[in-house]
């Protein structure tokens, strides 16, 4: 009788502190991503995503969706290539010189 309820009450105390622990480490997991999405916007960027949600952008699909089969990956198209004239910049050194 008394060693069930102690083994009750040791799964009842090993729950709890499971719990806190997995709590804790959404926490610590909520706080990093807050914390990094604010660093890159004080930074004046967008925060960047994952590879796989970054891939799945691109081409249209993931790879867990296409897992089975072949995937139907198009490249996206380049746009517009505009061509640019090479010109030499003076080193100003050179100018300050004499």
């Amino acid at each position: 009788m008394i060693s069930a309820l102690v083994s009750f009450v040791v799964r009842i105390v090993l729950g709890v502190i499971g719990l806190f622990f997995v709590l804790g480490l959404l926490a610590v997991a909520l706080m990093t991503v807050l914390g990094l999405t604010l660093w890159s916007l004080l930074r004046g960027r967008r925060p960047t995503v994952n590879m796989a949600s970054r891939f799945a952008q691109a081409y249209g699909g993931g790879a867990r969706f296409n897992a089975g089969r072949r995937a139907n990956i198009r490249p996206r198209d380049a746009g517009e290539v505009v061509d640019v004239e090479v010109r030499e910049v003076p080193d100003t050194r050179a100018r300050l010189d004499h």
